[in-house]
């Protein structure tokens, strides 16, 4: 491997692509004027994605132009393996992990903890094909967009299932921005398991 140079502080334009003959390929550079990490490429200067918003330590990721290209990759640590590849690994204050992202070379999973370790007082789901009647699955349009799709209204499925439900019903920031509910759909299908065992029974009940 060629030797490189790693250059610390570097005070140079804010532009999208600053041309300073001082930062060549294989180099890096941290811009001091607005902490913007730079490398040197045979074909330029190019900024390293992502970046640090240290009052809120958040990572952004921009998007490229092209709808070819990727803003993150996660590549597997071996070919033609069905070994777990652990891409993210997510946890609580006390570093418990609550979840993760894997690849077994063939599929991605995303996991959340569910160790019986971690539970108590277990109870079976009572109700509930009533409760999956009181749902109101729905067919709509994203504004600005000619794309349609089936789903859900965030506040109506909070009304049944909660902890599907991320966020509140007409929530804004300081400045009046709208903070967007969101859904997880994955914490409907308890129910609908439930909701089968439940006309499974009945439909033997009635064929005895």
């Amino acid at each position: 491997m060629a030797d490189a140079t790693i250059i610390t502080k570097y005070n140079g334009t804010t532009t999208e692509e600053p041309a300073d003959a001082d930062v060549v390929q294989g180099e890096l550079a941290v811009n001091t004027a607005d902490g913007r990490l730079w490398v040197g490429h045979s074909s330029g200067l190019f900024e390293i994605a992502p970046k640090v918003l240290p009052s809120v330590n958040t990572l952004t990721f921009n998007g490229t132009a092209s709808a070819a290209t990727y803003s993150v990759v996660h590549s597997h640590f071996t070919s033609n393996s069905s070994s777990q590849a652990l891409f993210a690994r997510f946890q609580d204050a006390d570093t418990n992990q609550v979840g993760s992202i894997t690849h077994n070379q063939y599929a991605t999973a995303y996991n959340t903890s569910s160790d019986y370790r971690l539970k108590e007082d277990v109870q079976n789901i009572d109700n509930a094909t009533s409760r999956l009647l009181d749902l109101k699955p729905c067919n709509f349009q994203w504004k600005g967009s000619d794309d349609r799709q089936d789903g859900f209204i965030a506040h109506e499925l909070a009304e049944v299932i909660p902890v599907a439900v991320v966020g509140e019903k007409d929530a804004v920031d300081a400045e009046g921005n709208p903070h967007y509910q969101g859904i997880d759909q994955a914490k409907i299908v308890p129910l609908l398991v439930a909701t089968i065992q439940e006309l499974e029974a009945r439909i033997k009940a009635l064929e005895s």
